[in-house]
């Protein structure tokens, strides 16, 4: 029981850090588009 809590809360992190770390590329490489359109 407890093992399957803390496998729930793992796998709740992991979503989290991918969801952020996808998010943060999408940002990234929003960015490059502009500064390559301002040029």
């Amino acid at each position: 029981m407890h093992l399957n809590i803390k496998q729930q809360i793992n796998n709740f992190g992991l979503q989290q850090v991918s969801r952020i770390w996808i998010s943060g590329f999408v940002i990234e490489f929003l960015l490059l588009l502009l500064l390559s359109l301002l040029d």
